[in-house]
């Protein structure tokens, strides 16, 4: 491809070549792209750009037959410009290493390979430059010399080397004229005139080893006959010979370039037609060409081989042996160089492809035998699945086994299809009958069906056993004893076996019957004349079922027994009715019914009648004697002397009115608050990289100074962009913060603990401990010893600070001075919204140096505040502000 891509223009006054000569430059980049191609990648050769020199004599342009838009190295993004540079640096290697190995497999190559060596140097990385993706030197071969000077140009250069040629021709002439003396001029015209055509002759029999020569006969006849007179014949012998041999050069370097591009050493023969083909060094080049052509024949009919018996490892073995013949039997066109050299490329991509077939072959048959040896063993075959996965089984030799593969994958595959229709139908005997009709045939005796199948056996043979346990428990009704006997076989039999967990339900259910009417019965009989526990017991027994015959005595037991509860209820209430009314206590117990006397409800009511009537019997001899007392006791009243009014009641309401605290906690000096209405604080101090920015210089000017720093400039822009921030942007962020924060501390109430969290560097902030009143001093002292280092982590600044304190039981403060973003990795606004869930008492307050807003979240998570500083005076009124919340009284301060 034609180099039409200008890279750059570069003046080229202050560097020289290592090699060669300026003038042969583009000569030079001929040569070494030839021979580049030659011997590795062609994308290796556009390395080098293509140098083209100004009239000037000063710049040089550069031209690359890449295709895209030239992009300097420094320009490109990280990323891009790594992979650049380590495609730049791989290249150079090749070219080293080519260079080392070039004399050894090309004679005659000491100078080339001096050349390609020097050409892997290059004045700076400012000479790099990428074409999409592709590495391009300019520069090459050339080092900086320190001072201007002006080139010659190529014209220029060959200009000079003619008017030498001239000056040496003319100094021999005049040397010759001397030596003849008195010779005839045309006597020496005519002895020049036969040393012209011995030259001649000699020339032209060379064969085109002496391109030189031939341009200088043609010089010498264009001096001593430029009319072509008496020379004109040798003229048009020689300017043919020269027409000859630069038509033989092209075919030269066309085999040369054409390396064992077969398509391109098919169109050579047609570059030699009109030339002699018995003069040399056409025979050669013939040669040269036939012996190519030969091997780009012979890799032709093997690819077509192979690719005809495409999975036929038989035949590809047969390839490969005759591929092994035929470089025994012919030495000059396959086998390999007597120095060593590797097979012609057309050959060794068969023989790699023959290879590669062969090595597909013995995969093939290891993996067949793998199937063969995983034969219904799931486990292993589906291993072997997925090792197919990767490969082309479309074909032979993989496809037989993949077929192979998969009839028994598929086998495993039923296997398991089955085994979880029978887990699934594990309690179901209706299911195991279906699935039983489905597994049967000759595989299922099989592996992997087997296990299955027999699995399937003994879930029929519990299902049968199941059919006869229901009927025995239908056959057995209610006839406790039987169901008892039945619930005590399945226990010991099936007691584990899910199948018959419904029977035994069933069984316990009945069981359980027999038990609740056995135990209802003993509770009736206990209860047997108490009302209250009939009572209790009544719900229970009505709420059984009515039909269960093992329940149908209780119900008539428990209905007379509440019958004689009743009754007695109401005799209950005609004793009670009847009072002292002996008459017709009297008649009560003359209607009392006989069966009452043996009721347990009637115990008491018969205790009462028997009372009532010895009161009776009682009241006639005792009316006299009750009468006469009665009198005395109205006599004893009547003469009692009169009460005493009673004392007025008190009226003490014993109540006493709490009183308030006069001033809430929030406002106590130390030693009037608790230690739970005490707040902490921690500081946060930003020590970052960024910290040594001036506090009153602006975004834009630090962006300019970044931006030169990080330029092609070196150090001497990075010293620039130092001096400059230090000019223009005041005290460093840094100072002023550390400056505020001692006042801080100097202010805090005595009782107030603080914490330090130091954000240095990735990748977590440093705890610099928690410091009671009595060490402040220490404290400070950990201030001041604060420097800039790099990153910022300061999610972890946060939560650090947060474990140090409490924020559930006693308000907290962390007060965060930043000026950036968290550039760690972390997440600074879930970190804060974890604090604020787990820590309600807890707030952070961020001072904002830079505005960037890095913390802004953490402070309106927790609720707290976002306060902005762009100068030194607003830093240290921010962060007053930041910490009041922990102040207390203006009196409590600097404690």
């Amino acid at each position: 491809m034609q180099s039409s891509l200008r890279i750059a223009r570069v003046e080229v006054g202050q560097y020289r070549l290592l090699v060669s000569d300026f003038a042969e430059l583009e000569g030079l980049h001929r040569e070494l792209t030839a021979t580049i191609r030659r011997h590795l990648p062609r994308v290796t050769a556009s390395l080098l750009a293509l140098p083209v020199p100004a009239a000037d004599g000063i710049t040089v342009d550069w031209y690359s037959d890449l295709g895209g838009q030239p992009v300097p190295l420094a320009a490109l993004p990280a990323e891009r410009r790594a992979l650049v540079r380590e495609k730049l640096q791989d290249r150079l290697n090749s070219l080293q290493r080519l260079a080392d190995e070039l004399p050894r497999i090309v004679r005659g190559s000491d100078d080339l390979a001096k050349a390609l060596r020097a050409a892997t140097h290059y004045p700076g990385d400012e000479h790099v430059f990428a074409v999409g993706d592709e590495p391009v030197l300019t520069l090459w071969g050339f080092v900086s010399t320190g001072r201007r000077q002006r080139l010659a140009t190529p014209t220029q250069a060959r200009a000079t080397g003619s008017r030498r040629r001239w000056l040496l021709w003319l100094g021999l002439t005049t040397l010759t004229l001397a030596g003849l003396g008195g010779a005839g001029w045309y006597g020496w015209m005519y002895a020049r005139e036969q040393a012209l055509r011995a030259d001649a002759a000699d020339a032209l029999a060379s064969g085109c080893t002496d391109s030189d020569g031939l341009a200088l006969l043609g010089h010498r006849l264009q001096q001593i006959d430029p009319d072509g007179r008496r020379l004109g014949e040798l003229q048009r012998q020689i300017s043919a010979e020269q027409q000859r041999c630069s038509q033989v050069a092209t075919v030269g370097q066309g085999i040369a370039s054409a390396g064992w591009d077969c398509a391109a050493i098919g169109r050579l023969p047609g570059q030699l037609a009109g030339l002699d083909p018995a003069r040399e060094p056409v025979p050669d080049l013939l040669g040269r060409i036939e012996q190519r052509t030969a091997v780009c024949e012979q890799a032709s009919r093997l690819n077509a081989e192979l690719e005809r018996e495409h999975g036929n490892c038989g035949a590809v073995a047969a390839l490969a042996d005759q591929l092994g013949e035929q470089r025994a039997d012919d030495a000059t066109v396959v086998t390999e160089g007597a120095d060593g050299s590797p097979l012609p490329d057309p050959l060794a991509h068969v023989r790699e492809r023959i290879q590669d077939e062969l090595a597909l072959c013995a995969n093939a048959t290891a993996l067949a035998e793998e199937v063969a040896a995983a034969s219904a063993q799931c486990e292993p075959l589906l291993r072997l699945d997925g090792r197919l996965a990767g490969l082309d089984t479309s074909r032979a030799p993989l496809l037989p086994v993949r077929q192979r593969l998969d009839e028994e994958l598929a086998r495993c595959a039923r296997a398991e299809a089955f085994s979880r229709d029978l887990i699934d139908a594990q309690m179901d005997c209706t299911r195991i009958k279906a699935l039983d009709a489905r597994m049967q045939g000759e595989d299922v005796r099989k592996p992997p069906l087997l296990p299955v199948r027999e699995r399937l056996d003994e879930a029929l043979e519990r299902c049968k056993a199941l059919d006869a346990l229901d009927q025995a428990m239908r056959d057995a009704g209610h006839d406790c004893a039987r169901l008892a006997d039945l619930a005590e076989t399945i226990r010991d039999t099936h007691a584990n076996n899910p199948i018959f967990v419904d029977l035994r339900r069933r069984i316990a259910s009945e069981t359980g019957r027999c038990d609740l009417a056995e135990r209802l019965r003993a509770e009736l009989a206990a209860a047997s004349g108490d009302c209250t526990a009939l009572g209790a017991l009544a719900p229970r027994i009505n709420a059984t079922d009515a039909a269960d015959e093992r329940l149908a005595g209780l119900r008539k037991t428990l209905a007379a027994e509440r019958e004689l509860c009743t009754a007695a209820d109401d005799w209950r209430q005609r004793i009670a009715s009847a009072g002292e009314d002996c008459q017709r206590i009297g008649s009560l117990r003359a209607t009392l019914p006989g069966a009452a006397a043996a009721s347990p409800q009637f115990k008491d009511i018969l205790a009462r009648l028997a009372a009532g009537e010895q009161r009776c019997l009682r009241i006639a001899q005792d009316q006299a004697k009750a009468e006469t007392e009665r009198a005395r006791r109205v006599v004893r009243v009547a003469r009692a002397p009169p009460d005493e009014p009673p004392a007025p009641a008190s009226d003490d309401k014993g109540s006493t009115q709490g009183q308030r605290s006069s001033a809430s906690a929030a406002r106590r000096c130390p030693g009037q608050r608790t230690t739970g209405e005490t707040p902490q604080l921690v500081m946060v101090f930003d020590a970052s990289g960024s910290m040594r920015h001036g506090i009153n210089a602006d975004a834009g000017a630090l962006r300019a100074l970044r931006q030169i720093g990080d330029s092609a400039g070196g150090a001497v822009g990075g010293l620039l962009g130092g001096l400059l921030s230090s000019a223009v942007s005041g005290p460093s962020r840094m100072k002023v913060a550390k400056e505020a924060g001692a006042r801080i501390v100097g202010q805090l109430p005595s009782d107030v603990d603080v914490g330090l969290v130091k954000i240095e560097d990735c990748p977590a902030a440093t705890n610099a401990g928690f410091y009671p009143p009595a060490r402040r001093q220490a404290l400070l002292g950990q201030i001041r010893a604060l420097q800039p280092r790099e990153e910022t982590p300061l999610a972890s600044a946060i939560a650090q600070a947060a474990s140090m304190l409490d924020g559930v039981n006693r308000p907290a403060v962390i007060a965060v001075i930043s000026d950036g973003e968290d550039t760690c990795g972390g997440d600074v606004c879930a970190t804060a919204a974890r604090i604020a869930r787990s820590k309600p008492k807890l707030k952070i307050n961020v001072v904002d140096i830079a505005g960037l807003g890095g913390a802004n979240c953490a402070a309106r998570a927790t609720g707290g505040r976002v306060l902005r500083a762009g100068n030194a005076a607003e830093l240290g009124t921010q962060m007053q502000r930041a910490t009041e919340e922990v102040m207390g009284p203006a009196e409590c301060r600097g404690g």
